[in-house]
Protein backbone atom coordinates (compact mmCIF):
# COMPACT_ATOMS: atom_id res chain seq x y z
CA UNK A 1 0.00 0.00 0.00
CA UNK A 2 2.85 2.40 0.75
CA UNK A 3 4.98 1.35 -2.25
CA UNK A 4 1.39 2.59 -4.34
CA UNK A 5 0.26 5.34 -2.63
CA UNK A 6 3.88 6.46 -3.44
CA UNK A 7 3.87 6.16 -7.16
CA UNK A 8 0.30 7.84 -7.32
CA UNK A 9 1.51 10.68 -5.39
CA UNK A 10 4.31 11.14 -7.81
CA UNK A 11 2.21 10.86 -10.42
CA UNK A 12 -0.49 13.43 -9.26
CA UNK A 13 2.72 15.65 -8.37
CA UNK A 14 4.07 15.30 -11.81
CA UNK A 15 0.70 16.21 -13.48
CA UNK A 16 0.31 19.45 -11.06
CA UNK A 17 3.44 20.20 -12.09
CA UNK A 18 2.55 19.71 -15.28
CA UNK A 19 -0.48 21.50 -15.79
CA UNK A 20 -0.27 24.10 -13.12
CA UNK A 21 -2.39 24.23 -9.96
CA UNK A 22 -5.16 26.25 -11.60
CA UNK A 23 -5.02 24.36 -14.78
CA UNK A 24 -5.08 21.20 -13.11
CA UNK A 25 -8.34 21.70 -10.27
CA UNK A 26 -10.08 24.40 -12.61
CA UNK A 27 -9.46 23.47 -16.52
CA UNK A 28 -8.64 26.01 -18.69
CA UNK A 29 -9.93 28.59 -20.18
CA UNK A 30 -13.57 27.93 -18.48
CA UNK A 31 -15.30 28.49 -15.14
CA UNK A 32 -15.23 25.46 -12.68
CA UNK A 33 -18.61 24.19 -12.89
CA UNK A 34 -18.02 23.20 -16.69
CA UNK A 35 -15.84 20.00 -16.37
CA UNK A 36 -14.47 18.13 -19.43
CA UNK A 37 -13.22 14.64 -19.11
CA UNK A 38 -9.95 14.98 -18.22
CA UNK A 39 -10.45 17.58 -15.46
CA UNK A 40 -12.93 14.71 -14.15
CA UNK A 41 -9.99 12.15 -14.29
CA UNK A 42 -7.50 14.48 -13.05
CA UNK A 43 -9.68 15.44 -10.09
CA UNK A 44 -11.24 11.70 -9.38
CA UNK A 45 -6.89 10.74 -9.16
CA UNK A 46 -6.42 13.66 -6.97
CA UNK A 47 -9.13 11.86 -4.28
CA UNK A 48 -7.59 8.31 -5.11
CA UNK A 49 -4.13 10.26 -3.55
CA UNK A 50 -5.93 11.48 -1.05
CA UNK A 51 -7.25 8.63 0.39
CA UNK A 52 -4.38 6.40 -0.29
CA UNK A 53 -2.11 8.56 2.02
CA UNK A 54 -5.07 8.90 4.14
CA UNK A 55 -5.25 5.09 4.72
CA UNK A 56 -1.92 4.85 5.11
CA UNK A 57 -1.53 7.29 7.80
CA UNK A 58 -4.56 5.09 9.60
CA UNK A 59 -3.11 2.16 9.54
CA UNK A 60 -0.03 3.50 11.37
CA UNK A 61 -1.81 5.24 13.99
CA UNK A 62 -3.98 2.91 15.03
CA UNK A 63 -2.01 -0.51 14.18
CA UNK A 64 -3.22 -3.96 14.01
CA UNK A 65 -7.04 -2.41 14.65
CA UNK A 66 -9.26 -2.83 11.55
CA UNK A 67 -12.10 -1.55 12.97
CA UNK A 68 -10.97 1.91 12.10
CA UNK A 69 -9.96 0.96 8.62
CA UNK A 70 -13.89 -0.15 7.32
CA UNK A 71 -14.17 2.26 5.38
CA UNK A 72 -10.92 3.07 3.84
CA UNK A 73 -11.10 -1.03 2.84
CA UNK A 74 -14.30 -0.75 1.33
CA UNK A 75 -13.28 2.89 -0.43
CA UNK A 76 -9.66 0.89 -1.66
CA UNK A 77 -12.66 -0.49 -4.69
CA UNK A 78 -12.49 2.55 -6.07
CA UNK A 79 -8.87 2.49 -7.50
CA UNK A 80 -10.18 0.18 -9.70
CA UNK A 81 -11.92 3.19 -11.35
CA UNK A 82 -7.80 3.59 -12.62
CA UNK A 83 -8.27 1.05 -15.05
CA UNK A 84 -10.98 2.35 -16.89
CA UNK A 85 -8.91 4.59 -17.97
CA UNK A 86 -6.98 2.22 -20.34
CA UNK A 87 -10.35 2.12 -21.94
CA UNK A 88 -10.03 5.42 -23.77
CA UNK A 89 -7.23 3.89 -25.71
CA UNK A 90 -8.12 3.87 -29.06
CA UNK A 91 -7.43 -0.06 -29.32
CA UNK A 92 -10.47 -0.64 -26.70
CA UNK A 93 -13.18 1.87 -29.03
CA UNK A 94 -15.14 -1.33 -30.44
CA UNK A 95 -15.33 -2.97 -26.44
CA UNK A 96 -16.29 0.64 -25.58
CA UNK A 97 -19.13 0.74 -28.53
CA UNK A 98 -20.30 -2.21 -27.61
CA UNK A 99 -20.49 -2.04 -23.71
CA UNK A 100 -22.22 1.41 -24.55
CA UNK A 101 -25.07 -0.35 -26.72
CA UNK A 102 -25.34 -3.56 -23.85
CA UNK A 103 -26.00 -0.40 -21.00
CA UNK A 104 -28.62 1.33 -24.25
CA UNK A 105 -30.54 -1.76 -24.51
CA UNK A 106 -30.71 -2.83 -20.60
CA UNK A 107 -34.67 -0.99 -20.64
CA UNK A 108 -35.30 -2.99 -24.00
CA UNK A 109 -34.44 -6.11 -22.12
CA UNK A 110 -35.96 -5.71 -19.09
CA UNK A 111 -39.48 -4.95 -21.18
CA UNK A 112 -38.36 -8.27 -23.13
CA UNK A 113 -38.43 -9.98 -19.74
CA UNK A 114 -41.56 -8.81 -18.98
CA UNK A 115 -43.05 -9.86 -22.44
CA UNK A 116 -41.97 -13.49 -22.14
CA UNK A 117 -42.85 -13.67 -18.13
CA UNK A 118 -46.41 -12.79 -19.02
CA UNK A 119 -47.31 -15.63 -20.85
CA UNK A 120 -45.34 -18.08 -19.16
CA UNK A 121 -47.27 -16.88 -16.09
CA UNK A 122 -50.44 -17.64 -17.86
CA UNK A 123 -49.68 -21.32 -19.00
CA UNK A 124 -47.77 -21.92 -15.83
CA UNK A 125 -51.35 -20.91 -13.72
CA UNK A 126 -53.03 -23.33 -16.01
CA UNK A 127 -50.50 -26.14 -15.41
CA UNK A 128 -50.82 -25.70 -11.99
CA UNK A 129 -54.85 -25.30 -11.76
CA UNK A 130 -55.29 -28.39 -14.27
CA UNK A 131 -52.68 -30.86 -12.90
CA UNK A 132 -53.66 -29.98 -9.22
CA UNK A 133 -57.13 -30.65 -10.37
CA UNK A 134 -56.93 -33.95 -12.16
CA UNK A 135 -56.05 -37.37 -11.26
CA UNK A 136 -53.81 -39.17 -12.86
CA UNK A 137 -54.86 -42.15 -15.27
CA UNK A 138 -52.06 -44.35 -15.30
CA UNK A 139 -49.67 -45.20 -12.07
CA UNK A 140 -47.31 -42.40 -11.07
CA UNK A 141 -43.95 -43.16 -12.84
CA UNK A 142 -41.30 -43.92 -10.43
CA UNK A 143 -39.20 -40.70 -10.53
CA UNK A 144 -42.06 -38.00 -11.47
CA UNK A 145 -42.72 -36.46 -7.99
CA UNK A 146 -46.14 -33.76 -9.26
CA UNK A 147 -45.54 -32.21 -5.90
CA UNK A 148 -41.67 -31.10 -6.49
CA UNK A 149 -42.52 -29.84 -10.44
CA UNK A 150 -45.72 -28.48 -9.97
CA UNK A 151 -46.23 -27.99 -6.30
CA UNK A 152 -47.62 -24.45 -6.35
CA UNK A 153 -47.58 -21.41 -8.65
CA UNK A 154 -44.28 -20.55 -8.48
CA UNK A 155 -42.66 -24.23 -8.83
CA UNK A 156 -44.71 -24.26 -12.16
CA UNK A 157 -43.86 -21.28 -13.20
CA UNK A 158 -40.04 -22.01 -13.02
CA UNK A 159 -40.03 -25.83 -14.45
CA UNK A 160 -42.23 -24.22 -17.43
CA UNK A 161 -39.05 -22.00 -17.87
CA UNK A 162 -36.75 -24.25 -17.94
CA UNK A 163 -38.73 -26.29 -20.46
CA UNK A 164 -38.71 -23.66 -22.72
CA UNK A 165 -36.22 -21.64 -22.36
CA UNK A 166 -33.52 -23.47 -20.55
CA UNK A 167 -33.80 -26.61 -22.58
CA UNK A 168 -33.98 -28.72 -19.13
CA UNK A 169 -37.56 -30.64 -19.21
CA UNK A 170 -36.50 -33.14 -17.38
CA UNK A 171 -37.16 -34.88 -13.86
CA UNK A 172 -34.65 -35.35 -11.41
CA UNK A 173 -33.71 -38.91 -12.34
CA UNK A 174 -33.48 -37.29 -16.06
CA UNK A 175 -36.82 -38.17 -17.66
CA UNK A 176 -38.63 -36.15 -19.50
CA UNK A 177 -41.65 -34.40 -17.65
CA UNK A 178 -44.36 -33.83 -19.92
CA UNK A 179 -44.20 -36.73 -22.04
CA UNK A 180 -44.74 -38.31 -18.46
CA UNK A 181 -47.22 -35.57 -18.00
CA UNK A 182 -49.17 -36.71 -21.18
CA UNK A 183 -49.18 -40.22 -20.34
CA UNK A 184 -50.62 -39.83 -17.08
CA UNK A 185 -52.88 -36.81 -17.72
CA UNK A 186 -53.53 -37.02 -21.16
CA UNK A 187 -52.74 -35.34 -24.55
CA UNK A 188 -54.54 -31.66 -23.26
CA UNK A 189 -51.59 -31.01 -21.75
CA UNK A 190 -49.25 -31.96 -23.88
CA UNK A 191 -50.83 -29.29 -26.63
CA UNK A 192 -50.53 -26.38 -24.34
CA UNK A 193 -47.19 -27.38 -23.63
CA UNK A 194 -46.69 -27.20 -27.95
CA UNK A 195 -48.50 -24.40 -28.47
CA UNK A 196 -46.14 -22.34 -25.73
CA UNK A 197 -43.03 -24.12 -27.29
CA UNK A 198 -44.10 -22.40 -30.93
CA UNK A 199 -45.24 -19.60 -29.13
CA UNK A 200 -41.73 -18.74 -27.73
CA UNK A 201 -39.67 -20.14 -30.55
CA UNK A 202 -40.89 -18.57 -33.51
CA UNK A 203 -42.51 -16.09 -32.18
CA UNK A 204 -41.61 -14.16 -28.88
CA UNK A 205 -37.71 -15.18 -29.25
CA UNK A 206 -37.07 -14.05 -32.39
CA UNK A 207 -39.26 -10.47 -31.42
CA UNK A 208 -37.46 -10.09 -28.57
CA UNK A 209 -34.27 -11.02 -30.61
CA UNK A 210 -35.05 -8.58 -32.75
CA UNK A 211 -36.20 -5.10 -31.31
CA UNK A 212 -32.92 -6.05 -29.00
CA UNK A 213 -30.64 -5.92 -31.74
CA UNK A 214 -32.02 -2.51 -33.14
CA UNK A 215 -31.90 -1.01 -30.09
CA UNK A 216 -28.84 -2.05 -28.80
CA UNK A 217 -27.57 -0.98 -32.43
CA UNK A 218 -29.65 2.42 -32.21
CA UNK A 219 -28.06 3.21 -28.46
CA UNK A 220 -24.52 2.54 -29.60
CA UNK A 221 -24.76 4.69 -32.60
CA UNK A 222 -26.82 7.50 -30.12
CA UNK A 223 -23.64 7.57 -27.67
CA UNK A 224 -21.28 7.75 -31.02
CA UNK A 225 -23.16 10.70 -31.79
CA UNK A 226 -23.20 12.14 -28.64
CA UNK A 227 -18.95 12.12 -28.49
CA UNK A 228 -19.50 13.48 -31.94
CA UNK A 229 -21.61 16.49 -30.81
CA UNK A 230 -18.88 17.08 -28.03
CA UNK A 231 -16.15 16.79 -30.00
CA UNK A 232 -17.51 19.51 -32.59
CA UNK A 233 -18.73 21.00 -29.75
CA UNK A 234 -14.97 21.43 -28.66
CA UNK A 235 -13.67 24.41 -30.10
CA UNK A 236 -9.94 24.30 -28.13
CA UNK A 237 -9.45 20.64 -29.19
CA UNK A 238 -10.64 22.48 -32.58
CA UNK A 239 -7.60 25.14 -32.71
CA UNK A 240 -5.27 22.60 -30.98
CA UNK A 241 -5.61 20.05 -33.86
CA UNK A 242 -5.87 22.98 -36.66
CA UNK A 243 -2.43 24.57 -35.11
CA UNK A 244 -0.89 21.02 -36.10
CA UNK A 245 -2.38 20.39 -39.23
CA UNK A 246 -1.18 24.12 -40.51
CA UNK A 247 2.32 23.30 -38.76
CA UNK A 248 2.53 19.88 -40.76
CA UNK A 249 1.55 21.70 -44.02
CA UNK A 250 3.94 24.21 -43.33
CA UNK A 251 7.07 21.52 -42.82
CA UNK A 252 5.51 19.99 -45.98
CA UNK A 253 6.03 23.33 -48.00
CA UNK A 254 9.52 23.51 -46.78
CA UNK A 255 10.37 20.38 -48.42
CA UNK A 256 7.83 20.56 -52.08
CA UNK A 257 9.24 24.59 -52.53
CA UNK A 258 12.82 24.11 -50.84
CA UNK A 259 12.34 26.55 -48.46
CA UNK A 260 13.96 26.10 -45.14
CA UNK A 261 13.79 29.39 -43.72
CA UNK A 262 10.34 29.10 -42.93
CA UNK A 263 8.96 28.57 -39.71
CA UNK A 264 6.29 26.70 -37.49
CA UNK A 265 2.83 28.71 -37.74
CA UNK A 266 3.36 30.04 -34.09
CA UNK A 267 6.23 32.23 -35.43
CA UNK A 268 4.88 33.08 -38.56
CA UNK A 269 2.51 36.18 -39.58
CA UNK A 270 -0.63 36.15 -41.11
CA UNK A 271 0.93 37.81 -44.46
CA UNK A 272 3.71 34.79 -44.19
CA UNK A 273 0.26 32.22 -44.67
CA UNK A 274 -1.51 33.84 -46.95
CA UNK A 275 1.96 33.83 -48.92
CA UNK A 276 1.31 29.88 -48.59
CA UNK A 277 -0.23 28.77 -52.39
CA UNK A 278 -1.49 24.62 -52.23
CA UNK A 279 -1.14 23.72 -55.73
CA UNK A 280 -2.88 19.95 -56.71
CA UNK A 281 0.11 18.72 -56.65
CA UNK A 282 1.36 20.12 -53.07
CA UNK A 283 -1.80 18.31 -51.70
CA UNK A 284 -1.15 14.98 -52.78
CA UNK A 285 1.86 14.95 -51.37
CA UNK A 286 0.13 16.10 -48.14
CA UNK A 287 -1.87 12.98 -48.68
CA UNK A 288 0.61 10.97 -48.55
CA UNK A 289 1.40 12.11 -45.12
CA UNK A 290 0.17 10.30 -42.50
CA UNK A 291 0.44 12.90 -39.92
CA UNK A 292 -1.77 14.78 -42.29
CA UNK A 293 -4.20 12.36 -42.72
CA UNK A 294 -4.48 11.68 -38.85
CA UNK A 295 -5.21 15.32 -38.37
CA UNK A 296 -7.88 15.03 -40.70
CA UNK A 297 -9.42 12.41 -39.21
CA UNK A 298 -9.19 13.33 -35.88
CA UNK A 299 -11.49 16.54 -37.44
CA UNK A 300 -14.13 14.14 -38.35
CA UNK A 301 -13.27 14.49 -41.73
CA UNK A 302 -14.03 11.14 -43.08
CA UNK A 303 -11.70 9.32 -45.14
CA UNK A 304 -14.00 9.26 -48.16
CA UNK A 305 -14.22 13.39 -48.33
CA UNK A 306 -10.22 12.94 -48.11
CA UNK A 307 -10.43 11.28 -51.99
CA UNK A 308 -11.78 14.46 -53.23
CA UNK A 309 -10.87 17.46 -50.62
CA UNK A 310 -8.62 19.55 -52.67
CA UNK A 311 -11.85 19.79 -54.94
CA UNK A 312 -14.45 20.42 -52.65
CA UNK A 313 -12.29 22.41 -51.12
CA UNK A 314 -11.43 24.99 -54.71
CA UNK A 315 -15.14 27.04 -54.04
CA UNK A 316 -13.86 29.26 -56.64
CA UNK A 317 -12.21 26.66 -59.43
CA UNK A 318 -9.13 29.09 -59.45
CA UNK A 319 -6.77 25.59 -58.96
CA UNK A 320 -5.45 26.34 -56.16
CA UNK A 321 -5.99 26.64 -52.64
CA UNK A 322 -5.01 29.56 -49.83
CA UNK A 323 -5.23 29.06 -46.00
CA UNK A 324 -8.61 30.29 -45.74
CA UNK A 325 -10.27 28.33 -47.81
CA UNK A 326 -8.53 25.13 -46.56
CA UNK A 327 -9.92 25.79 -42.19
CA UNK A 328 -13.04 27.20 -44.14
CA UNK A 329 -13.57 24.56 -45.80
CA UNK A 330 -12.53 21.99 -42.85
CA UNK A 331 -15.06 23.71 -40.84
CA UNK A 332 -17.72 22.51 -42.65
CA UNK A 333 -16.65 18.80 -43.92
CA UNK A 334 -16.32 18.20 -39.66
CA UNK A 335 -19.20 15.11 -38.74
CA UNK A 336 -21.50 13.77 -40.69
CA UNK A 337 -24.03 15.36 -43.18
CA UNK A 338 -26.66 16.86 -41.78
CA UNK A 339 -29.96 17.58 -42.19
CA UNK A 340 -29.15 20.92 -41.43
CA UNK A 341 -26.80 21.05 -44.37
CA UNK A 342 -29.28 20.02 -47.03
CA UNK A 343 -31.68 22.33 -45.38
CA UNK A 344 -29.60 25.35 -45.97
CA UNK A 345 -28.64 24.71 -49.52
CA UNK A 346 -31.99 24.37 -50.45
CA UNK A 347 -32.88 27.59 -48.90
CA UNK A 348 -29.95 29.31 -50.35
CA UNK A 349 -31.18 27.61 -53.94
CA UNK A 350 -34.57 29.12 -53.17
CA UNK A 351 -33.04 32.56 -52.15
CA UNK A 352 -30.81 32.53 -55.89
CA UNK A 353 -34.01 31.69 -57.76
CA UNK A 354 -36.07 34.30 -55.76
CA UNK A 355 -33.84 36.81 -56.96
CA UNK A 356 -33.07 35.90 -59.93
CA UNK A 357 -36.67 35.74 -60.27
CA UNK A 358 -36.97 39.30 -59.46
CA UNK A 359 -33.68 40.39 -61.85
CA UNK A 360 -36.10 38.94 -65.07
CA UNK A 361 -38.92 40.99 -63.90
CA UNK A 362 -36.98 44.04 -63.79
CA UNK A 363 -35.30 43.33 -66.80
CA UNK A 364 -38.57 42.57 -68.79
CA UNK A 365 -39.55 45.83 -67.69
CA UNK A 366 -36.72 47.60 -68.67
CA UNK A 367 -36.67 45.99 -72.01
CA UNK A 368 -39.90 46.85 -72.15
CA UNK A 369 -39.41 50.53 -71.57
CA UNK A 370 -36.56 50.09 -74.03
CA UNK A 371 -39.20 49.04 -76.86
CA UNK A 372 -42.21 51.89 -76.34
CA UNK A 373 -38.91 54.13 -76.18
CA UNK A 374 -37.85 52.86 -79.97
CA UNK A 375 -41.41 52.86 -80.91
CA UNK A 376 -41.94 56.78 -80.11
CA UNK A 377 -38.51 57.53 -81.97
CA UNK A 378 -39.32 55.22 -84.67
CA UNK A 379 -41.71 57.71 -87.16
CA UNK A 380 -38.81 60.55 -86.46
CA UNK A 381 -36.28 58.44 -87.94
CA UNK A 382 -38.55 56.83 -90.76
CA UNK A 383 -39.03 61.33 -91.77
CA UNK A 384 -35.48 62.14 -91.41
CA UNK A 385 -34.38 58.52 -93.75
CA UNK A 386 -37.51 60.14 -96.24
CA UNK A 387 -36.10 63.30 -96.92
CA UNK A 388 -34.28 64.15 -100.25
CA UNK A 389 -30.70 64.05 -100.10
CA UNK A 390 -27.78 66.35 -102.14
CA UNK A 391 -24.53 65.39 -102.87
CA UNK A 392 -21.57 66.75 -99.78
CA UNK A 393 -18.47 67.81 -101.35
CA UNK A 394 -17.42 64.90 -100.39
CA UNK A 395 -19.80 62.93 -103.09
CA UNK A 396 -22.12 62.10 -100.04
CA UNK A 397 -25.58 62.11 -99.76
CA UNK A 398 -27.37 64.27 -97.47
CA UNK A 399 -30.26 66.00 -96.54
CA UNK A 400 -31.18 69.25 -98.34
CA UNK A 401 -31.19 71.30 -95.01
CA UNK A 402 -27.67 70.39 -93.72
CA UNK A 403 -25.05 72.76 -94.34
CA UNK A 404 -22.09 71.49 -96.52
CA UNK A 405 -18.53 73.43 -96.09
CA UNK A 406 -16.76 75.04 -98.87
CA UNK A 407 -15.45 72.75 -101.28
CA UNK A 408 -11.58 72.16 -102.12
CA UNK A 409 -9.98 72.01 -105.47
Amino acid sequence: DSVFAFIFTAECSANVWHFGVRAYFCGTGRPFSEFGPDLQWRLGEFVLVCLAIGEIIVTLAIGSVDEGRILFRTLRFARVARIVRLCRLHFFAELISMVNGAIGGLRTLFWSMTLMALPLYVVALIMREGLSSSSPSAPVAPGFDLGWSFQDLGASFFTLFRCTMGAECITRDGKPIFLIVMEQYGGAFGIVYAVTQVLFTFGLFNLVTAFFVENTVAAAKSVNKEQTRQRLLDTQGFRDKMLDLVNVIIAEYQVFEGAPDLEGCDKKSGNDLESIVITPEFFKCLQSDAKFTALLTALDVSVEDQLDLFDTLDVDASGVLDMDELVGGICKLRGEARRGDIVGTALVTRAIQMHLQTFDVQMMTVLSQLESEVRAIGPRIDSAMARPRVASCRSEWVPQDWACGPQED
